[in-house]
């Protein structure tokens, strides 16, 4: 088994009030549809028409929850999962370079 990674700490940066308010109401959102989700979940584990456990699956991964900070940190001791956090990271750094040159571009169209 190797070492749990801790996460990249070069990222946090201070929060601006915009960027709070606009985290609060992504949160907002996120949690809202992943209870939506969930309850459609429930019934599709009792309705033939609706993927009931599929639904519940996605709606447990937009809900904030406090375990699923320990599950990833439990999950890190298997190589498997270890390599599928490394993909995820190396995907999300992409779309942050994607963004970020994005952003770059049109401000100097400005």
């Amino acid at each position: 088994m190797t070492e749990p990674k801790a996460h990249d700490s070069a990222r946090c940066e201070i929060p601006t009030r915009d960027d709070a308010d606009r985290a609060f109401g992504k949160r907002l959102v996120r949690n809202g549809l992943g209870i939506v989700l969930l309850l459609l979940g429930f019934a599709g584990l009792v309705l033939p028409i609706l993927q009931g456990w599929l639904m519940i699956l996605v709606a447990l991964s937009l809900i904030d929850l406090p375990i699923k900070h320990r599950a990833h940190v439990w999950l890190l001791r298997w190589r498997w999962y270890q390599k599928v956090a490394e993909k995820h990271e190396a995907a999300w750094a992409k779309l942050r370079a994607f963004r970020n040159r994005r952003r770059r571009a049109s401000s100097n169209q400005r």
